[in-house]
């Protein structure tokens, strides 16, 4: 499967006219089953209908750093979450829309300071593993954000969208090598 979304989730968002957000993941207590399943099936992650697996969890958890740091408009936050070798080409064979690290670094700090306000949020639907230390996430993204407009005033933007993070163990970290 390839990516769902423009150069990536947040450039999609932020090339419209810089924008993305969030809101916060309520965690509950016990892990749920799926409804009508025996107490032996396969637990889930609340929420989702994701396996609850340690690495599940760990991947999901990156997912929410970014998506918190989206809501924040924190650029070295969401840069500390980029693989070096972070590298998108937004599902499409054309070289002209890649977006590699240094790409990515830069829209950030530009576009993220035009932002007025931010909610941002994610679904996760699936995690698949194509190796180990390789995570594929896909999710469903929704993102409303106030665009700062020169000379005073804003306006209010909306982008929903289908995407795949795809998350690499790096230095002991997992860290986004596509699909912010």
């Amino acid at each position: 499967m390839s990516h769902l979304t423009a150069p990536c989730a947040l450039l999609a968002a932020l090339a419209v006219i810089p924008a993305a957000s969030g809101h916060e993941h309520k965690r509950d207590k016990a892990p749920r089953r799926r409804p009508g399943a025996s107490a032996s099936s396969r637990r889930l992650i609340p929420k989702t209908r994701i396996p609850d697996t340690r690495k599940n969890r760990a991947v999901i958890a990156v997912v929410e750093a970014y998506r918190r740091a989206m809501v924040r408009r924190d650029a070295k936050a969401l840069a500390r979450l980029a693989h070096p070798a972070y590298h998108d080409d937004a599902g499409t064979p054309a070289p002209h829309d890649d977006i590699d690290r240094r790409q990515l670094l830069r829209t950030l700090r530009t576009r993220l300071g035009a932002l007025r306000s931010v909610d941002y949020r994610i679904a996760c639907r699936k995690v698949g593993w194509p190796r180990p230390t390789r995570a594929e996430i896909d999710a469903s993204i929704s993102a409303t954000y106030e665009l700062a407009l020169p000379g005073g005033g804003s306006r209010r933007l909306r982008h929903q969208d289908r995407n795949r993070f795809v998350l690499e163990r790096h230095r002991g970290r997992w860290l986004f090598l596509c699909g912010m």
